[in-house]
């Protein structure tokens, strides 16, 4: 089977995640069974072995669309798989017509990272998303429930797909033990909380920050894993000096740009992640992803856009995103209360399939061939 995955940003930014990152993680798992293309704008897209890469430079206006059309029925691929966020199109739509260029025998694939539409004819727009592909894959539940509310009739080309983690879970034996001795200052004491992601306003960073100050103990270390550089971003200057006001230096510990590795180690050190997002947790987010694969236990808020799946699990513990006091209120019981986190810890590799790239792929190919 020819697979022909469309991404017009590839490869990756300098750190994982988006869109971008997940057709890389995609193509190269999927190469393994199957003959795969990638077709781009990136004009400096890194040569792949197992992956052939194809640009199409430039914006992809209607013209370019028909080009990529007929590179696709010359090659004769079986499968297109469109990966849509909006912005990557330049917030154009006209990507969402390549189905009309392309033979009956291609299957057309629409997969989802978000529900956003070109400003102008949104009607339109949604209109040929989910009439024109064959299938159309949702990585959110909730994306998912406002698609059958419009298009309830075409619910069996509809699926639901949570994205894997894009951090691998690197193996080593006997590994905590080794990781925990490498990690420089490690206390064996302390209950080590670590948040993997941005560092951006709309995260929560202030509230996780002021919950290791109010936390009735001094035996709480934070770890923020991501591209700390107070050096050029104002915000970071701004985290900086609120932990200097709250007079917890020496229980924060920020990383630089870390390998995917890396990122596995600390991962894997930590007892807790703690992800306090402002819009709260859903299928989407990667960090969440990340904590399940590592079958770490979490701490984060909850919308309603969280999923049930995850709602139900009890190796996550919720608070609501308004009301950052819970948070300090839950990471006090898993202080507390050792069977807390022993409890977390055993319930949350049950949600582990769900975010199995093995999985993913397995039935990734089963829609292809649908």
């Amino acid at each position: 089977m020819k697979i022909c995955i469309i991404c017009p940003h590839f490869p990756t930014m300098g750190y994982p995640c988006g869109a971008a990152d997940f057709v890389d993680n995609l193509s190269s798992r999927l190469s393994e069974f199957e003959k795969v293309s990638v077709v781009t704008s990136n004009q400096n897209s890194i040569i792949k072995d197992s992956v052939e890469i194809k640009i199409f430079s430039g914006s992809w206006n209607l013209f370019k669309v028909m080009k990529i059309a007929k590179w696709i029925k010359e090659n004769n691929f079986d499968v297109v798989d469109v990966q849509y966020e909006s912005y990557m199109y330049a917030y154009k739509g006209y990507i969402l017509l390549l189905p009309l260029f392309l033979p009956k025998k291609v299957k057309k694939i629409l997969t989802l990272h978000s529900e956003g539409l070109p400003k102008f004819g949104k009607k339109f727009w949604r209109v040929a998303q989910y009439t024109l592909f064959q299938e159309v894959i949702f990585y959110s539940e909730h994306f998912l429930k406002n698609a059958l509310n419009r298009f309830g009739s075409l619910k069996n080309k509809f699926h639901l797909a949570p994205f894997p983690s894009n951090i691998t879970r690197i193996e080593q034996t006997p590994l905590k033990k080794i990781l925990r001795q490498s990690f420089k200052g490690y206390d064996p004491s302390l209950l080590y909380i670590s948040y993997f992601g941005h560092l951006t306003a709309e995260r929560g960073l202030e509230e996780m920050i002021q919950a290791v100050k109010d936390v009735s103990s001094d035996k709480v270390h934070l770890i923020l894993i991501g591209q700390f550089t107070p050096e050029k971003n104002p915000y970071h200057r701004e985290l900086s000096a609120l932990i200097r006001r709250l007079g917890i230096e020496n229980q924060i510990t920020f990383t630089e740009r870390l390998d995917e590795k890396d990122v596995s180690s600390i991962i894997q050190i930590s007892d807790v992640g703690l992800l306090p997002f402002v819009e709260g947790v859903s299928f989407k987010n990667g960090s969440l992803a990340a904590y399940i694969a590592h079958q770490i236990p979490v701490v984060t808020s909850k919308s309603e856009l969280t999923e049930d799946l995850l709602l139900q699990n009890k190796g996550i513990q919720f608070f609501n995103y308004k009301n950052p006091k819970e948070m300090k209120n839950i990471i006090e019981t898993i202080l507390e209360n050792p069977k807390t986190l022993e409890n977390m810890q055993r319930e949350i590799g049950k949600l582990s399939d769900h975010y199995s790239w093995n999985n993913y792929i397995k039935n990734r190919i089963a829609c292809y061939q649908k």
